[in-house]
């Protein structure tokens, strides 16, 4: 395994472990829990939605700008 792939299998590691533990220890009930989680993927998948479509915005335009125009 690469240094860098290495790097970021611990860190999504790390990550997992420190969600599981914040769940374990929050200071909400479960419902409110699981309430609050669902409004946090739901505002995450509306801004990667938001990215992913300025992406393909900015693609598109690097791909018109640099696309040479075929003649008649």
């Amino acid at each position: 395994m690469s240094k860098t792939t290495s790097l970021l299998v611990s860190f999504l590691a790390g990550a997992a472990v420190g969600f599981v533990a914040g769940i374990l220890v929050a200071p909400y009930s479960g419902a409110e829990t699981r309430r609050r989680l669902k409004n946090k993927a739901k505002d995450l998948q509306y801004d990667l939605q938001e990215q992913v479509s300025q992406l393909s915005h900015k693609v598109t335009e690097l791909a018109e700008k640099y696309t040479p125009v075929s003649k008649k």
